[in-house]
């Protein structure tokens, strides 16, 4: 199945549309997926962070192209994917392609969502080193960099950067 050279970053590409997908793609994609404990995890190909990855056709100049599998299993169960949005799993398991499990929405709705579940890390916990004294001290110095950075534990580069006023360490 040709497909075009435009490409979206997010493992799908505009033109992913069920009428697109032939009968024999269909029987591939459902053979690659083992059910378990409601989860049907994809046994096949996985992109680097554990999504599922299905090849969903090549280029027309001969690339193949890649997609996540939920997208794929969605877009097989309820249709397809409006622009703009993303599909979700409500069950946090990456390489689940149960149609059940997946919903569509905002990428800011996947992210208030993660963030609900302690997906994601909410704030930082504080690394700085150096005190706003210090800060201070480190603009207004004559001493080399490399001394500073020593003395306050911190590289040269940091130092630098303090001096330049381009950061203040967090």
């Amino acid at each position: 199945m040709p497909i075009s050279p435009a490409v979206d970053w997010l493992g799908g590409y505009p033109g992913l549309t069920r009428r697109e997908m032939s009968p024999d793609f269909i029987a591939r994609f459902h053979a690659k997926y083992q059910k378990s404990n409601g989860c049907w995890l994809w046994q096949a190909g996985k992109y680097r962070r554990g999504y599922g990855m299905v090849c969903v056709g090549r280029t027309v100049d001969g690339r193949q192209h890649n997609s996540y599998a939920h997208r794929v299993a969605y877009v097989l169960a309820h249709g397809d994917i409006p622009p703009g949005l993303v599909v979700m799993h409500s069950c946090d398991v990456r390489d689940c392609v149960n149609p059940a499990h997946l919903s569509l929405g905002t990428q800011g709705d996947n992210i208030r969502d993660g963030v609900s579940r302690g997906r994601y890390r909410v704030g930082r916990p504080s690394k700085r080193k150096l005190t706003d004294a210090q800060i201070d001290h480190v603009r207004t110095s004559p001493d080399r960099g490399v001394a500073l950075a020593r003395r306050y534990g911190v590289s040269a580069a940091c130092v630098s950067q303090i001096r330049r006023g381009l950061r203040r360490p967090v």
